[in-house]
């Protein structure tokens, strides 16, 4: 999960949307408040 999320990370050019980003895809809410999830 981990090197999935930092190469999600990387490609934004941001590693802390990793962590945002695969809770996004785990949790059934929207990618919308994924970065307000932090």
């Amino acid at each position: 999960a981990l090197a999935s999320g930092v190469l999600d990370g990387r490609t934004s050019g941001d590693w802390k949307l990793r962590d945002e980003d695969l809770q996004a895809l785990f949790a059934p809410l929207p990618a919308a408040p994924k970065k307000t999830r932090k």
